[in-house]
C-alpha cells in the first residue's frame, strides 16, 4: 500500500473532531456491471497488455467488427468516461483491491446492505435471492441510520426482494372482470400494468427495510428511456415519456431528496444506485456520447452512458455546494460487480473474466471514497470487501449496531489511524457461468445459471487466490460432452491479475495453499447450502476441508 500526498495525523485528528460535531452526510453510488477498468483513476494505469487479447477478439466477433479494433483508443475512451468523477479521485482515495460479495447483481446487493456475506442466507444466485428475497430477519444496516436521524433514500435498482403477490391476486380479478366484459387480455399484460415486474413484497420494500424514501424498481433491469417499471415509495409511477432518460430521472429525484433533507436540517443517507450500465443497453443520449469517438460506435455508446452518470454527480455536487453542505458530505463510489459479455475493451482489465464467474474480472469493483477534509488522497492496495462499506460509514457517522456481521469497518485507515485496513483475506462463492460472461475455452451457453458449477475462492492480503471450481455436469456444454473434474488453482492477483499462471503446481507455495485451503473450508463449513440450485456443487465444495 502506498499513499501520496499523505496529511499529517494531527491534522486529520483535529479535523475529525470537528466533523464530528456535525454528522456528515452519505452519498453511496452503486454502479451496475461495471469494472475499475471503465473507471478514469484505473483507466489511467492501464495499458495495451493488460486487456486480454482473447476478450478483443470476442468483442470484434460480437459487434461483427471487420477491421482491428484499436485498444488504445478504447482505453483513451476509458480514461475520458468519467472526468468530474476522477477530479473528485484525484482528491480522495482510490482502492486497487476492491472487490464485490458476489459477481452478480442481487447477491453483490445483499451482500452490501448486509454487511456480511450473502452466502450466510443461502445466496450465491441471481435466483435465491429474487425466488426468496432477502431474509426479513437478518437486519440491513441502513436501519441504524435511519432510528439514528438520518434521513434515508434508496434511488434506483433495488434488485433485493421478491415480488409483491397480492398484485398477482388482483391482477386475476381484474382478467376475469374484463373476460367477462368480453375484453381480449392476458394476465401476463394486465401484470405489466401493474408494475409486478419491479415490485417488492410486502417485509421486503425498501422502505420496510430503513428506507425513508423510494423511488426506483425492484428488477434486474429497466428501460433507459420511457420507463413505466419505476416505483414512488408504494405507488406505480406513471409511464415516463419517451424521450426521458432513467438516469436523468433518477438524478432529478435524487437530488430532491436531498434538498428537502437539507432544509429540514436531517443528515441525508442517498444510496443512488443507477441502471448504467446493465443491458440491455440502449443508445445513449447524444448529449453524453458526442465526447467519445473510440471507432467502435457502439463502445462510444457504451462511454455515454458512463458520462450520463459523471454528469449526474456533477449535477449533485453543484446542489452540495449551493446549499453549502459539499464539504460535510462523504461519497463512496462503487459497483455490483464486473463487465458482463459485452466484453467492451478494456473490460475488466487487468483482470480475467467477468460477471457471473469466479475469475477476479466477475467481482473485481472500483471503490473511491473522496471527502477531502477528511480522506488524504491516494491509492491503496488494501484488500477491501463492499460488504465493508456500510460498517464503515456507521462507524464515521458514530453509530452503533449489536448484532454480528461479517463486514469490517475501515475507517481507522481511511482517517490515518491505522496504516493498514483490517482484512487479512476474503472469501467469495458463487456460479461459475457462461451466461453474462463468455467462457474462454467454451461458447457461452444461456441458461446454464442453474446447472453451471459452483466457485469458492480465499484471496489473502499479499494478493494470493485459491480457487476452487466443482465438477462440470456431463452433457452441459458441447465442448465437454463427458464433463469436466473439479479443479484447484492458485494465482497472484498482484503479479498474475489475468490468472495465467497456475502456482498450484510450484512447490514453493505448497504452505501458501495449504493455509488457504484450510481457511476457505472452515469458511464453507458456516455457511448453508444455496437455496434454490447448485446442491450437489455446493456439497461438493465443503468437502476440500482437509
Amino acid at each position: 500500500m502506498y499513499r501520496k500526498l499523505l496529511l499529517g495525523l494531527t491534522a486529520l485528528l483535529f479535523t475529525f473532531s470537528a466533523w464530528s460535531a456535525q454528522r456528515p452526510n452519505i452519498l453511496l453510488v452503486y454502479m451496475d456491471d461495471v469494472g475499475p477498468a471503465w473507471l478514469p483513476p484505473y483507466a489511467h494505469r492501464l495499458t495495451e497488455e493488460d486487456v486480454e487479447e482473447f476478450v478483443v477478439n470476442y468483442y470484434g466477433e460480437q459487434r461483427k467488427i471487420f477491421f482491428s479494433i484499436d485498444v488504445d483508443r478504447h482505453i483513451k475512451t476509458a480514461q475520458t468516461a468519467m472526468p468530474f468523477l476522477d477530479s473528485l479521485a484525484q482528491q480522495g482515495m482510490v482502492f486497487e483491491q476492491a472487490f464485490a460479495t458476489s459477481s452478480l447483481c442481487a447477491p453483490s446487493r445483499a451482500g452490501l446492505m448486509a454487511g456480511s456475506y450473502q452466502q450466510r442466507f443461502g445466496i450465491y444466485g441471481n435466483n435465491d435471492a429474487v425466488e426468496n428475497g432477502f431474509p426479513v430477519d437478518q437486519p440491513m444496516l441502513v436501519e441504524s441510520l435511519q432510528d439514528a436521524g438520518y434521513a434515508t433514500a434508496m434511488i434506483g435498482k433495488w434488485h433485493l426482494g421478491r415480488h409483491d403477490e397480492r398484485l398477482r391476486e388482483r391482477a386475476k380479478r381484474e382478467l376475469k372482470s374484463r373476460q367477462a366484459d368480453g375484453q381480449g387480455i392476458s394476465l401476463k399484460a394486465i401484470l405489466d400494468d401493474m408494475g409486478y415486474r419491479s415490485s417488492s413484497a410486502e417485509g421486503q420494500h425498501p422502505l420496510d427495510r430503513g428506507f425513508d424514501y423510494y423511488f426506483g424498481f425492484n428488477s434486474h433491469d429497466d428501460r433507459y428511456y420511457g420507463s413505466k417499471y419505476l416505483w414512488e415509495n408504494h405507488e406505480l409511477v406513471p409511464p415516463r415519456a419517451k424521450d426521458e432518460y432513467l438516469t436523468d430521472v433518477l438524478t432529478d429525484q435524487a437530488i430532491a431528496f436531498m434538498n428537502r433533507s437539507i432544509q429540514a436540517k436531517e443528515p441525508f443517507f442517498v444510496y443512488y444506485a443507477p441502471l448504467s450500465v446493465h443491458g440491455p443497453l440502449q443508445p445513449s443520449p447524444e448529449k453524453y456520447q458526442q465526447y467519445f469517438d473510440s471507432g467502435v460506435d457502439f463502445t462510444d455508446s457504451y462511454a455515454g452512458h458512463m458520462r450520463g452518470v459523471d454528469e449526474s454527480l456533477q449535477r449533485i455536487y453543484g446542489v452540495l455546494e449551493e446549499q453549502g453542505v459539499a464539504d460535510n458530505t462523504l461519497l463512496i463510489f462503487s459497483a455490483d460487480n464486473g463487465q458482463t459479455h459485452y466484453s467492451v475493451p478494456p473490460y475488466n482489465a487487468p483482470y480475467r473474466g467477468g460477471k457471473g464467474t469466479g475469475w477476479l474480472g466477475g467481482s473485481g469493483v472500483p471503490l473511491i471514497v473522496y471527502m477531502p477534509s477528511m480522506i488524504a488522497p491516494g491509492f491503496s492496495f488494501e484488500l477491501i470487501s463492499t460488504m465493508d462499506i456500510l460498517p464503515t460509514i456507521l462507524d464515521i457517522v458514530g453509530v452503533t449496531y449489536d448484532y454480528a456481521i461479517d463486514g469490517l469497518s475501515f475507517q481507522d485507515f481511511l482517517l490515518g489511524r491505522a496504516p493498514r485496513g483490517p482484512r487479512e483475506v476474503l472469501y467469495s462463492a458463487g456460479l461459475q457461468s457462461t451466461e453474462w460472461s463468455h467462457g474462454y475455452d467454451m461458447e457461452a451457453l444461456k441458461g446454464d445459471r442453474s446447472s453451471c458449477p459452483l466457485y469458492a475462492w480465499a484471496l489473502d492480503r499479499n494478493g494470493h487466490i485459491l480457487t476452487h471450481i466443482s465438477t462440470t455436469p456431463d452433457k452441459l456444454y458441447p465442448e465437454f460432452p463427458g464433463g469436466r473434474p473439479a479443479k484447484r488453482t492458485l494465482h497472484s492477483a498482484a503479479a498474475d491479475p489475468a490468472q495465467s499462471s497456475n502456482l498450484d503446481v510450484v512447490a514453493d507455495y505448497s504452505e501458501t495453499v495449504q493455509v488457504l485451503n484450510l481457511q476457505l473450508g472452515e469458511w464453507l463449513d458456516t455457511l448453508p447450502p444455496p437455496l434454490t440450485t447448485q446442491k450437489k456443487a455446493y456439497r461438493e465444495l465443503r468437502k476440500i476441508t482437509p
